[in-house]
């Protein structure tokens, strides 16, 4: 199975990207590495044979995915736009929104999953917006992971503390405290301090 994520070397998506390869999918990203921040990351996985990685749409388009893409993930924050109209001509089984800090944009024909507000490493956003009400990025990636599984028949699954069946809303039990989530945080800003400046 082929993942196709645009804005790959967001933090959230290198996250998601780390965990398929760590799973043996094949990962096809869509980004620029024009940034000593975005460079640094693609180091990670840059060398592993089930990534590939494209500047555009246009480039994607011309990419040989095998049988067919499964899941198109575009991750949506303040920083980046996905193209949604344009990434619609890719072929792709699923397409899903991932909101990452609440942008509204429509999309139509796109599930959108939307995110409680995230933090952990790599983040780029500063941390202080981080609250008791934050949870930590990994027990994130794996609800993303099983949405992206299955098909949906709703264009919104909100991902928090709480559920809605009525609404498909994914309730996570956070397994990393705010205490301990700060602190895998400031230990990984120590270890790599040119990242976040």
């Amino acid at each position: 199975m082929t993942k196709l994520v645009w804005g790959c070397f967001q933090w959230v998506g290198f996250h998601l990207i780390r965990e398929w390869l760590d799973d043996g999918e094949t990962v096809i990203g869509i980004d620029i590495a024009n940034t000593e921040q975005k460079e640094t990351l693609e180091m990670f996985v840059g060398r592993n044979t089930n990534f590939s990685r494209v500047e555009s749409v246009e480039e994607a388009l011309n990419v040989d995915a095998g049988e067919c893409i499964d899941a198109l993930i575009a991750l949506d924050d303040q920083q980046h736009n996905p193209p949604f109209e344009k990434l619609r001509e890719i072929s792709a089984s699923h397409y899903f929104r991932v909101n990452v800090d609440g942008a509204s944009r429509s999309t139509q024909s796109w599930t959108t999953i939307e995110l409680p507000h995230v933090y952990g490493p790599w983040m780029t956003s500063e941390s202080t917006s981080i609250t008791e009400k934050s949870v930590y990025v990994s027990d994130i990636t794996p609800v993303i992971k099983s949405i992206v599984t299955q098909p949906w028949d709703t264009d919104l699954i909100k991902v928090g503390m709480e559920s809605n069946e009525e609404r498909n809303d994914k309730c996570i039990a956070p397994t990393i405290s705010l205490e301990k989530g700060m602190k895998m945080l400031k230990d990984h800003q120590k270890r790599f301090p040119s990242y976040y400046y």
